[in-house]
């Protein structure tokens, strides 16, 4: 394995990220619900194959999602959300657990995972002036806020499409530099979770 995670609560899994581990004939195997998300996006992680009640950690290249646990058949299902700033690109997705066979040891799976950006900004971003934001992946004619690091400047109804385009005003009093626009909405392909993009833009005074 070609990288490793920054922690691991569990020390034994930290051999199985780095490949010091074979996998068994019943291997651990998993499933994802979009090899091709968003930014900021929510995927369901389903996947067997480990020891029952066993640890599962759950990653993409060296930054940790989450850990959790197996239930008594050794099976798992858990959520993650893709770095709201991840870069667009090829990225290695990752889950380790503790091995069926032989006892005691640890096993891993990769996957690619396409990465892209589903949040833009169209203009200038001048205070007292108009931007635009237009992103996608929402639940469709659902709400959709819009924000400036953590300030909800507006509230947006999503089209048909689930998609939205807004124009939107930087408030005079934002400070000059580079600040994080969001935009919070239900998720359009697990409408329980919510979907969070992200993008990063300089605000200038004129």
């Amino acid at each position: 394995m070609r990288k490793l995670f920054r922690v691991l609560p569990v020390a034994a899994l930290s051999m199985a990220l780095v490949g010091l581990t074979p996998m068994s004939a019943h291997a651990l195997s998993f499933g994802l619900s979009d090899s091709t998300p968003s930014a900021g996006q929510v995927l369901l992680v389903t996947g067997g194959g480990c020891t029952p009640n066993g640890d599962v950690v759950v990653g993409i290249g060296s930054i940790l999602l989450r850990q959790t646990t197996t239930d008594e058949s050794g099976d798992f299902r858990t959520t993650v959300r893709i770095p709201v700033f991840a870069s667009a690109a090829r990225h290695t997705f990752i889950v380790a657990c503790d091995n069926t066979y032989p006892p005691g040891s640890t096993a891993s799976v990769e996957s690619d995972i396409y990465v892209h950006h589903a949040l833009r900004i169209f203009g200038r971003a001048v205070r007292g002036h108009f931007i635009y934001m237009r992103g996608t992946g929402c639940v469709p004619n659902s709400s959709v806020r819009l924000r400036i690091d953590g300030r909800v400047l507006l509230t947006k109804q999503t089209l048909s499409t689930g998609s939205f385009s807004q124009r939107m005003a930087i408030p005079r009093a934002t400070s000059l530099g580079v600040h994080k626009f969001y935009a919070l909405c239900a998720q359009k392909d697990l409408p329980q979770a919510t979907l969070l993009l992200g993008v990063r833009a300089r605000v200038y005074a004129s």
